[in-house]
């Protein structure tokens, strides 16, 4: 299975039909019903063009995940404060190099 190249109108796509589908009770305790993935899947296919398997959905919106509790680490740490015009942290360099040493999974959020 080859990797698939995500575009934000793509994600957009995703989580739209994904809220839609939380909105119609599809979301279990530990993640979403099949019918949920389904429903993305299909609308992905539709809207998009693209085929994809359940599985990559569900990497995708793991992923999601990971960068949101990411960015809420970053947003909700002290040292760190927010840019309201290009809507990311801000923080000087000293306190970003640190930051990245402990968690380089955060430099995706540092410009």
């Amino acid at each position: 299975m080859a990797k698939t190249k995500w575009t934000e109108a793509m994600v957009e796509t995703m989580l739209r039909i994904l809220y839609e589908q939380v909105l119609q009770g599809e979301r279990a305790e530990n993640g979403f019903k099949k019918k949920a993935w389904t429903a993305a899947k299909e609308g992905l296919r539709v809207i998009h063009n693209i085929d994809l398997e359940a599985s990559q959905l569900k990497a995708k919106w793991s992923n999601l995940k990971k960068d949101y509790d990411t960015y809420t680490a970053i947003k909700n740490n002290s040292g760190f404060g927010w840019d309201n015009i290009q809507g990311v942290p801000t923080a000087p360099d000293s306190v970003w190099d640190a930051y990245l040493k402990a968690h380089p999974e955060a430099e995706k959020f540092c410009l």
